[in-house]
């Protein structure tokens, strides 16, 4: 999994029409609340907040990558403009290559949690709109109940080593071909209909 990328997802917003808000107040008010949320869940999942490390034994060679909670600057949280409207985004047949730019860890791998943020999010104000992107790491954070019995609270158990002299062993970068993304829009009454029947 320290190979495979990192995960992506986006929302997009339009703005309330024009004269129904201050709309330096309405970012300022968004960008707050967000970042609010994102104080409270990390609270909660405060690996997220984390960076990988690794532990490199000389006696046999071996690597043991883990969260490092401790010596981390954290999660982090961006706030762009664009000179785009939604239209911009959402009307081509495809998605436009500049959305990958709305996210913090495009192309990003799980490995680089060293030097990354586990977490990302990403603010990007458009002309009339608003795109929120997020980018999290694969990597397991959460204990299963069935370790509680193995591990109990205080104890995570061994750490897991890779039997590697060096991580260019187990660490696999590649070029993923152009892939062509489309856009799906879910109005809220669809939305709310699904929420009904799930």
């Amino acid at each position: 999994m320290l190979s495979v990328h990192y995960i992506q997802k986006g929302l997009l917003y339009t703005k309330p029409p024009p004269g129904d808000y201050y709309e330096q107040n309405l970012i300022n008010n968004v960008l707050v609340r967000l970042k609010q949320s994102l104080s409270i869940a990390l609270l909660h999942f405060y690996p997220l907040a984390g960076r990988l490390a690794t532990k490199i034994e000389q006696n046999p060679k071996s690597h043991s990558v883990f969260v490092d909670c401790k010596n981390s600057p954290g999660a982090k949280f961006i706030h762009a403009a664009v000179d785009l409207s939604v239209s911009d985004i959402v009307s081509p047949t495809y998605v436009p290559l500049v959305v990958q730019s709305f996210f913090d860890h495009d192309r990003a791998i799980n490995y680089d949690g060293h030097t990354r943020p586990l977490l990302s999010i990403q603010v990007t104000e458009l002309v009339d709109g608003v795109f929120i992107a997020q980018g999290d790491t694969k990597i397991k954070i959460s204990r299963s109940p069935m370790l509680e019995r193995w591990f109990p609270e205080g104890n995570n158990g061994p750490l897991l080593t890779l039997p590697f002299t060096h991580q260019n062993e187990f660490i696999t970068r590649f070029e993923t071909p152009h892939v062509l993304e489309r856009i799906f829009h879910f109005s809220a009454k669809v939305h709310y209909k699904a929420q009904k029947k799930g």
